[in-house]
């Protein structure tokens, strides 16, 4: 009888222990899908990075991306368009001014074109390494606007950079927009404090060089 007892037993334990390894093996292939299947970004993602070029159509170091909802809501971020809506207001004429943002902590740019109402993704920004007069490397961007690009609100045209290039330090750029030069007034942050020329080195860190 007790033999039959145990004998009785064991069927159930091998199901059960079929069950676990299948419930397993299930979570396993979800998981698996998970990865594999980009999901919805959330309100909080930061955006896709495209790889940036040249006029002559040449991969250069540089990335781009539209910032998100995380990086508006950063208090550096949200210091400084505070500050350049308030310049744009003061100032008489405002066509032709741009800001630029260096993120020290995150080794970021941001470029902000108020006058610009059409979006400059995918192929409308360029970007180039020029040496200047005195030998100093000099960020170019150069920004055309295509006819069949989506129109977007002017406080909507941010652009974030990023860079592994080893010569560019980081500090001069210019910014023409379709043919017409800007004037880039330029900021940079440390946590959540805003600095300007006169009262940091603006340059990225890891690299030596200086300039205007």
């Amino acid at each position: 009888m007790k033999e039959k007892e145990k004998g009785g037993w064991l069927p159930i334990v091998g199901l059960i222990l079929l069950i676990a390894v299948l419930f397993a093996g299930v979570k396993l292939v979800f998981a698996g899908l998970e990865y594999v299947i980009p999901q919805d970004e959330g309100p909080e993602e930061t955006g896709t990075w495209y790889q940036m070029y040249n006029e002559r159509g040449e991969a250069v170091r540089y990335t781009l991306r539209e910032p998100g909802e995380i990086d508006l809501s950063a208090p550096d971020i949200a210091q400084w368009m505070e500050q350049a809506a308030g310049e744009l207001e003061q100032t008489p004429e405002t066509e032709g001014i741009v800001f630029w943002l260096y993120r020290q902590d995150t080794d970021e740019y941001l470029l902000y074109l108020p006058d610009q109402d059409r979006s400059l993704l995918e192929g409308g920004l360029t970007a180039s390494e020029e040496t200047e007069e005195d030998s100093e490397v000099c960020l170019v961007l150069r920004a055309r606007t295509p006819e069949n690009s989506e129109p977007v609100a002017p406080e909507e045209t941010l652009y974030c950079f990023a860079t592994t290039s080893d010569s560019w330090n980081g500090i001069r750029v210019r910014v023409i927009l379709d043919g017409r030069e800007q004037e880039v007034r330029k900021l940079t942050s440390i946590g959540d404090r805003l600095y300007s020329t006169e009262e940091t080195y603006i340059g990225r860190d890891r690299l030596e060089g200086s300039g205007t």
